[in-house]
């Protein structure tokens, strides 16, 4: 539970997809707070979102840390219907928040799923789409944090980046995937 989990360390980046459904939004201020326990300072947020609710995750994160940037994580092939709005969306935001001033490696805001993978969690991330982000953000040897880690396709693209990886979810049938997966 990331409300009263305690890291034995800070982390450079703290990579998650935390769930997009209204009911989840009050998460996302728990996130930026404990986020700004957990990062180093010069550290980075970045978290998947969908867009239905961008204005209010905008100011639960900013309570805790500092805007960034906002970078866009193409999924070419998968159109997610969102009825309430007719809109067909190929696309999720990446919203990049700060602690402190980030010095780190300089990296383009557009990365690409290469598919659709839900064979794990029923909102899991493809692997081909978490290595894209990590390998052109996160240097070898860079720790990472996904407090919302399903089914743990982040910690595999951390791995597979050479970086050094924690994760957590209050779900144990994920936290077991995710162990069997790594």
């Amino acid at each position: 539970d990331i409300r009263t989990w305690q890291a034995n360390k800070q982390y450079d980046f703290i990579i998650t997809d935390p769930p997009y459904p209204r009911e989840y939004l009050p998460l996302w201020g728990i996130l930026a707070d404990r986020a700004s326990e957990w990062l180093k300072d010069g550290g980075l947020l970045i978290a998947m979102s969908g867009q239905s609710y961008l204005n209010e995750i905008h100011k639960l994160l900013s309570e805790h840390l500092d805007y960034y940037w906002t970078s866009a994580y193409l999924t070419p092939g998968q159109p997610t219907p969102l009825r309430h709005v007719n809109v067909n969306t190929t696309w999720k935001p990446l919203l990049i928040y700060k602690k402190g001033e980030y010095k780190g490696k300089i990296f383009g805001d557009v990365f690409k799923s290469d598919g659709n993978d839900k064979e794990n969690h029923k909102w899991g991330q493809s692997e081909s789409g978490m290595i894209d982000i990590i390998s052109k953000i996160c240097l070898p040897g860079q720790s990472i944090l996904d407090p919302f880690c399903g089914a743990g396709t982040t910690g595999i693209a951390s791995l597979k980046n050479g970086c050094y990886f924690d994760g957590l979810d209050i779900e144990i049938d994920n936290v077991n995937i995710s162990k069997a997966r790594l």
